[in-house]
């Protein structure tokens, strides 16, 4: 398995147009976009970079908001599962 590359907060938000802090937030909420892995004894947030390449292609693609969902549900089962293997 290739190493997982992780991205912090300001370089997720580039990738997808400088959006702001609130809506990109407020997207992990609605379940449009997964939420951060915590770093560092909890201090830290990053994005693992396969995740919001998924998210960029979905989004690229045209799909709904009722897609993002299933997509971010199925990447973050997949972290779960990862998290067991290991």
């Amino acid at each position: 398995m290739p190493p997982i590359a992780f991205d912090r907060l300001p370089v997720v938000l580039q990738r997808f147009g400088d959006v702001g802090h609130t809506k990109f937030y407020d997207d992990i909420g609605k379940g449009l976009f997964p939420p951060p892995v915590k770093l560092g004894g909890g201090r830290v947030s990053v994005w693992p970079r396969h995740e919001v390449d998924a998210i960029a292609g979905a989004i690229l693609a045209g799909h709904d908001d009722g897609q993002l969902r299933q997509l971010v549900a199925e990447l973050v089962a997949a972290r779960q599962s990862t998290n067991k293997a290991g």
